[in-house]
């Protein structure tokens, strides 16, 4: 009877209700159209608001803005089994957390769509160490650059926003010359000091849009993000060389090293960032517009103006 109905309906809530406030993970109802109806005390916890300010929110007003936009767009959600998934950020604070969020129907005793269930799992934690991971992957641990696999990736963007505007940019290839050499004459690990070094030179003396990373154990790789012609390339280049300063202290003396450089232009030596590298390197192996760094004063720690 309808009065049966009613109260195994009163009960099912009642044990909903209970279940839902007690829970360990962050849930929300939410209307239909997403509006949230009521929150659990731990979605309030993991955003670090009272729960009670929650109710009318749209859930889409707690993400990222990224997200949002993304969500709506259906790039970063999945369906399966009939509920949909998604990795998400959500305001808290001045912050964000990550969150893994579920959000399935629920219905009524009588099987009519009630409200909808949306669930949080706290990912932060998770996402720090993929994030930390992912860092690790793609930097050089001697030196902190990018690796040759982030290069190709921010070269690659570099072109792409160059073709654009028609504009131009330069690769810059950097050897150091009798590599091997440096740790027989000065002990083992000091070939990597002076890349480390000469790692942090090269940051500090490049503008922020350039990159610089270490593309073979004895090369390292600049890419000019906007440059007018290959001879000013070359002339950032001699900048660079003669800021180094290749004469460096390993141990109790200084050890003289060149440093071999060559330059490619694009477009006009390449539309690609393997192209681009290779004619560089080409570049440096002819010596037409390679240098190679010849002796200079006594390391120094100064800090230097950019040279682009």
């Amino acid at each position: 009877t309808r009065t049966r109905r009613s109260a195994r309906q009163a009960g099912a809530d009642a044990e909903f209700r209970s279940v839902y406030d007690a829970a360990g993970v962050a849930m929300a109802r939410l209307t239909q159209r997403g509006r949230i109806i009521d929150v659990n005390k731990s979605f309030g916890k993991l955003l670090g608001r009272p729960a009670g300010e929650l109710s009318g929110f749209r859930f889409l007003d707690l993400l990222h803005p990224d997200d949002r936009a993304a969500l709506r767009a259906g790039r970063i959600s999945t369906l399966k089994a009939g509920m949909v998934l998604a990795e998400v950020r959500l305001k808290a604070g001045d912050g964000v957390v990550w969150g893994r969020a579920t959000i399935s129907l629920a219905r009524r005793a009588d099987d009519a769509p009630d409200s909808l269930i949306l669930t949080v799992e706290d990912i932060s934690a998770l996402k720090t160490r993929e994030g930390a991971l992912e860092r690790e992957r793609l930097h050089d641990r001697a030196t902190g650059l990018a690796n040759a696999d982030l290069l190709a990736f921010r070269l690659t963007r570099s072109i792409g926003a160059s073709r654009r505007v028609r504009g131009k940019l330069a690769v810059l290839v950097l050897e150091i010359d009798r590599f091997e050499e440096i740790d027989e004459e000065q002990g083992p690990g000091s070939a990597e000091k002076l890349l480390a070094y000469l790692a942090d030179r090269l940051q500090q003396y490049v503008r922020p849009a350039d990159s610089v990373a270490r593309t073979g154990g004895n090369e390292l790789a600049v890419v000019l993000a906007t440059i007018s012609d290959a001879e000013l390339a070359a002339g950032v280049g001699r900048r660079l060389l003669a800021r180094l300063e290749p004469e460096f202290h390993l141990g109790e003396a200084g050890f003289q090293v060149k440093i071999s450089m060559g330059v490619a232009l694009f477009p006009r030596d390449g539309g690609t960032c393997e192209a681009l590298l290779r004619q560089a390197r080409i570049d440096m192996y002819i010596g037409h517009r390679g240098l190679a760094a010849d002796s200079a004063p006594a390391v120094s720690t100064a800090q230097g103006a950019s040279v682009a």
